[in-house]
This record gives structure tokens, sequence and C-alpha cells, in this order.
């Protein structure tokens, strides 16, 4: 009600009953003078106070409006005989006036020849992550009185987490001291503890909280499933590395080569195809990171191969126990590649590098063809793309084989010249989400081709004019 204050003014400025000492007040009447200083009237009234030892005698009619500049009286007293001196001076209120349709408060004050201590009421630590350092808090006691002020922090065997700097002692008049708190981030703990003080006369109760939290890193998942391919393609994939306490941490990945649940089939070790991308690094606090997993084999497999491996994030320079990492599983199914490829003709000839199709002999204008059959025995779906090939075809170009399925894929070729035709082609094996060729399906594709007779008979009729044509010109 800052409008209504600025209406009044009052004389003495302050209610102060002065020192109190000894069941004794120094001022128990005050002669309190409340002027109007606005430019209108005003109706000023001193609300029945709440204290039995306060007693307000008002001198001017209740609903009389008070002019411009005109001050009234009222008789503020103290009764001895209802006033607690044990509690002073922690009883004085306010002194609450009317003013038209506001009420303001002013403070009642007096001095204590007793000391005044006070001390705050919690103490709050916050969250700290467990790296064996002291954190320090500190804890203020004031005095407010005119003697010094004698203090005891009350020990509790219960209370061991938090100890402090001193357990008592003397704070000087108009003065204030700071104690420290001190607590161990040792492991992690939830402080909620109560202390009491003995604050000369009275106990005083102050909280203390706080968390020690895990220097521990959290993943976004515990198990990622890179799904299938076959030896020589790569499976990789996302995850995300976060650092949820309130300190930076440098980190570091670790792959075991003996964990519960770990297999990794014929491999010597599972650094060998497995790869974190990037292995080791430094978070701020709630900061996240993004890691890719990625498992690639350059060794040929005979069967089917299940991988299972484990991959640990912990804190550098900290124990890698169960505790204190975070473990990431990584599966992945690798398959060996078995493409069979099969022709009963007898033009086909296979190796274990290439595939040789003979057509034969061909006249100018015909397209003989071969089919040969693509059976996937991979266990998983392959996609074949085909390359560009002068003097003969291929169809169907591209084509996805299902596992355990066949498909007939019709070699044909398309001469644009006579004589001997000779081509390399490839089928290009992909395998799995990426786009990599795994293998390459090597084919030679070869054949002979002719004239037509009627073109035959038009040939050597322009090659018999073109001479009888330079006979007749003279020497």
């Amino acid at each position: 009600m800052t409008k209504q204050r600025d209406k009044i003014a009052l004389c003495p400025a302050e209610i102060d009953f002065g020192l109190i000492k000894e069941n004794r007040i120094e001022r128990e009447t005050i002669i309190l003078g409340i002027q109007n200083v606005s430019k209108s009237s005003i109706r000023v009234s001193i609300l029945f106070p709440e204290m039995r030892w306060l007693l307000v005698e008002q001198n001017w009619p209740v609903n009389q409006p008070v002019p411009p500049g005109l001050e009234v009286n009222a008789v503020i007293s103290i009764d001895p005989n209802h006033f607690d001196f044990a509690a002073f001076p922690f009883q004085l209120g306010d002194l609450r006036i009317k003013v038209d349709d506001g009420i303001v408060s002013f403070p009642l004050q007096a001095t204590s020849s007793r000391p005044i201590l006070e001390i705050e009421k919690s103490l709050n630590f916050g969250k700290v992550s467990d790296s064996n350092n002291i954190i320090k808090k500190k804890l203020k006691i004031t005095n407010r009185g005119n003697e010094r002020g004698f203090f005891e922090i009350i020990k509790n065997p219960e209370n061991e987490a938090v100890q402090f700097s001193s357990y008592s002692g003397f704070v000087e008049p108009k003065n204030e001291i700071h104690l420290t708190a001190k607590m161990i981030a040792d492991c992690r703990k939830e402080i909620n503890e109560e202390i009491k003080i003995n604050l000369g006369d009275r106990t005083e109760r102050v909280k203390i909280t706080g968390a020690v939290i895990s220097r521990k890193l959290r993943l976004n998942t515990e198990i990622l499933q890179l799904g299938d391919f076959v030896a020589s393609a790569q499976g990789r994939e996302t995850v995300f590395l976060e650092n949820p306490t309130p300190d930076s941490i440098q980190w570091i990945s670790k792959i075991p080569f003996e964990a519960d649940g770990v297999e990794i089939g014929p491999f010597e070790s599972a650094n060998e195809i497995i790869q974190i991308i990037p292995s080791s690094g430094t978070l701020l606090p709630g900061e996240k990171c993004q890691l890719t997993v990625k498992v690639e084999s350059k060794k040929k497999l005979e069967k089917f191969t299940e991988l299972i491996f484990k991959v640990v994030f912990g804190v550098v320079g900290k124990a890698f126990s169960e505790s204190s990492t975070v473990g990431l599983f990584v599966t992945a199914n690798l398959f060996p590649l078995k493409l069979k490829i099969s022709s009963p003709a007898k033009n086909v000839k296979q190796s274990s590098k290439i595939t040789k199709i003979y057509f034969g002999e061909a006249v100018l204008g015909s397209s003989p063809n071969v089919i040969l059959d693509f059976e996937n025995k991979t266990g998983i779906e392959i996609n074949l793309q085909s390359t560009k090939t002068a003097h003969f075809k291929v169809s169907p170009k591209n084509l996805i084989i299902g596992p355990d399925e066949t498909k007939k894929v019709t070699f044909t070729m398309d001469p644009s010249q006579i004589g001997n035709l000779s081509s390399r082609f490839d089928f290009l094996v992909v395998v799995g989400k990426t786009s990599k060729v795994v293998e390459k399906a090597k084919f030679l594709l070869e054949g002979h081709v002719k004239a037509k007779k009627a073109d035959l008979h038009k040939t050597e009729e322009k090659i018999k004019k073109k001479e009888t044509l330079a006979a007749l010109k003279p020497p």
C-alpha cells in the first residue's frame, strides 16, 4: 500500500520503545502524531492490535475526515503486566493504521540489552557428484543485540554426513560469523538431516539437505540391434551418451574381451570387428553426444554367426566397476554370402572366379540368349545391380532375391557389328541397409557375328563394281 503510506507521516518517525532490560521498559508510552500530508481529506484510524500487551488510545473520532496538513494524536503504550520479557525481542509486531480503504503497517521497535542471535533456517548443498571432493557451504549466525551471544551446535552421532568448522563460540554485538559446513562427496547418498543449535536461551533447528549422485554416464538404450548383414558388409547404428551429473566428465569406451553373454564367433577379439566412433571425449554437465557403433567383418565365414558384444562407458581415472559404468549390448547376425549361379546349357562354363557364356556364331540382327538361375542361399535378402556392357544385354538389370529364392536372368547377345565379340560384365551384390558392394559376380560374354547371305552378296557386287571402274580409268 505504497500510495496510502504516502498520505501520512508519523511523528516520531519510528515507534521505538527504547531499551528493554530486566523487566523494565525505557519508554512505556509514546505519543504518536499522524499527519495528513496529502492534498485532500482522508479517513485515518488505528486498528485494534492483536497483542494483549499493546494499548492504543485514539484521540480523534474514527469517522471524522482529517483535512490536509492536520495532525491527530494517539497514545501507544506497553502494558508490563502482559508483556513477555523472556520472549523479547521476538514478540514485537506491527502497528496497523487504516488510511481510507487501505492498511499501512509500521514496525514496533525496541532495543534489548541481551544478545539477539539469529541463524539461517536451512542449509542446502545441492546436487554434487561422487568425486571424493570436500564440499563446503557457509552457515551464517547474526547477533542483533547489544551483548555478545553464545551459540552451541548439539552433536548428534547419527548426523555424521556433515561436519562444522566450529561447534560453539561467541558472536559479537551487531556482528555476524560464518560457520563452514563440510561434506565429503565420496559415494552416492541423500542428505536430509536436522541439527539443533542453542542460541542463548533458546534452541533453533536447521534443516540440512543435499544429494551426492554417482558420476555415471547415461545411454538412451541398453541394447543396440544392428540386424543382419554378410561378411565384408557393414552394420552401423547411432546411440546417444549423456552426462546427467553437475560436473564435466572425461569418458572413455572399452570393449571387454570376456563378459557375460558375449559371443564373438570365430574372431579372435571383439576389437577386430566392432568400432565406437568417437571412442572417448569430454561431456559438459547435461550434455549429450552422438556415437556411431560400427560392426564390419573382413573375414569370410562358412556358416551363420550370431554376434553379441558389450561396450562399457566409464569415467577416465575411475575404476571400471559395475556401479560406475554404463553398458551397451550390441547384437548382429553375420551370414556367409552364398549366391549360386547355374545353367544346364553347355555353353556356360563356371569357375570360382568367373562365369563364361559363349553364344556361338550368329548373324547380324539375330539375338541369341542364355538363361541362368540365380539362387540365394545366404539366408537374408540380397540385391543385384548390373553394370553396363557393349553388344550384350541382361534382363532384369537389377533384382532382389529373397532367402532360399531362385530368379532367372536372361543374357542376350545384341550385336551391332560383325566379327568376334567379347565383353566383361559384373553383377554387384549389395546386402543390408548400406549401399556398400560386398562382392562382384563376374561374367565373360563371348560370341561371333557374321553378316547375312543377302548382305554378303550385295557386298561382293559392290567390290566387283569398284574393281571394274578402277580398270576403266586411263593410266
